[in-house]
């Protein structure tokens, strides 16, 4: 049996593992556009919450400006990703951030 590799970068949060069943629904009622990702190492994924995703090669650096989006874009996507958890139950306040994160799967 192989082994595949692959990263995702994001700009989110990671939550408590929750259904996969649980959270299209609860994020499908929503028209905010967060979403999620699992990934981590084999059989022990991790769960985030994701306003933006992009695949990353692993092994090929690629730099990525402060310029790239406006400050005001990270405010706004803190506000849909807390009005996610919240729909979630997620009442502890989370950290959005940058996150590249690998996946062996």
């Amino acid at each position: 049996m192989g082994m595949y590799t692959s990263a995702t970068l994001i700009y989110g949060t990671q939550i408590p593992d929750t259904s996969l069943d649980e959270l299209e629904e609860r994020l499908g009622t929503l028209s905010n556009g967060v979403g999620y990702v699992t990934a981590g190492h084999y059989d022990h994924d991790k769960t985030y919450l994701a306003a933006f995703t992009e695949s990353a090669d692993l092994g090929k650096p690629e730099a990525i400006t402060a310029d790239r989006l406006h400050p005001a874009q990270c405010q706004h996507w803190d506000a849909h990703l807390r009005e996610a958890a919240t729909a979630l139950g997620i009442t502890d306040d989370i950290a959005p951030t940058w996150l590249l994160i690998a996946d062996v799967s």
